[in-house]
């Protein structure tokens, strides 16, 4: 019986978390150069050799670099309540917002959906973005109740998407941060929905995703290290092994704060600044994820002017021994 009330409390605990987090901050101090809105992986030691480093470090990169403005996406909906103006990040000029399309319902589901363009300005995508739990009735309705009902929600929203005049024409990407990113799973697996979605990106995902847990080779599972819900497992979400990467670790944190939307997204945004800059050949170049990274507030407040220059001096030490080993 102990052994019993134990495990409904934990699962209780995680369903509470399932969402993006009721706690608005941390409680520990933010610090370190992830917090810096400039390119700083290229002086680390470990970072620096692409093809010397493991093949868990290229995978996150190559996954970054497909998914960050998916990622990006997936923590617009949670934007909107207005609340923790400096972890927001601007909507990137590329995703366009189709506003009529936009849902918030009484029981908590929220969605937007999404035009992404190529750089050359022609449309590529349909995004739908689905919305993590930001208000009471995303636990009292769904992470809480044992007949979760946004599931419901999720593809009926799948389906008045694809009947849109816009959206239609284009392949359709499911994505979403903790529930967002269960819904984002389910509406891939379940059979009405499924052959309507192309991928599904899931950030942080909820365990709860009303779906089989068969293994789905269009199914993107990106998670924090320490965030808490990665404790848990999430095999059964089904994503293949070479889409699945649960180790992004730039930010040590409690494992609470660990499963807050900037969290993950901001380290998503730097590793694909950095597969972006080796691509580039090691140009300086600012690239769209750093660009997206300055649009975040909270970098002015923690990277200091100092910081910024220590970098600066690791870099050009670096050529420097390049240049002298050539």
């Amino acid at each position: 019986m102990k052994a019993l009330i134990c495990k409904g409390t934990a699962l209780v605990f995680v369903a509470f978390l399932a969402g993006c987090g009721m706690i608005p901050v941390n409680w520990g101090k933010l610090e370190g150069r992830v917090w810096c809105d400039v390119r700083y992986l290229d002086v680390v030691e470990d970072y620096q050799d692409y093809d010397a480093a493991g093949s868990d470090f290229r995978k996150r990169l190559q996954l970054s670099k497909s998914g960050y403005m998916f990622a990006v996406a997936a923590v617009l909906p949670l934007q909107s309540a207005g609340k923790e103006l400096r972890f927001h990040f601007s909507k990137p000029d590329r995703l366009k917002e189709i506003v009529e399309l936009r849902q918030n319902l009484r029981n908590g589901f929220d969605a937007m959906t999404f035009i992404l363009h190529d750089k050359a300005g022609d449309p590529i995508q349909t995004v739908i973005s689905f919305g993590g739990s930001n208000q009471l009735r995303d636990y009292l309705f769904h992470n809480l109740w044992i007949f979760p009902v946004q599931f419901d929600d999720a593809r009926a929203y799948v389906h008045q998407v694809s009947r849109h005049a816009v959206a239609q024409r284009l392949p359709m990407i499911a994505v979403g941060a903790s529930l967002g990113g269960g819904l984002a799973v389910h509406v891939k697996k379940d059979e009405g929905t499924a052959h309507l979605i192309k991928e599904a990106w899931a950030f942080n995902p909820s365990p709860r995703i009303g779906a089989n847990h068969s293994k789905n080779p269009n199914i993107y599972l990106l998670a924090n290290k320490y965030e808490i819900l990665n404790r848990f497992g999430r095999g059964h979400l089904g994503a293949m092994p070479e889409h699945t990467a649960t180790d992004f670790g730039l930010i040590r944190s409690s494992s609470i704060y660990g499963h807050y939307r900037w969290v993950l997204a901001r380290q998503i945004l730097h590793f694909a600044d950095l597969a972006l800059y080796f691509e580039s050949g090691g140009s300086p170049v600012l690239t769209e994820p750093m660009r997206i990274l300055q649009s975040q507030k909270i970098s002015s407040e923690i990277c200091t002017r100092e910081m910024k220059n220590a970098i600066s001096k690791e870099r050009a030490a670096i050529r420097e021994r390049s240049a002298a080993i050539e």
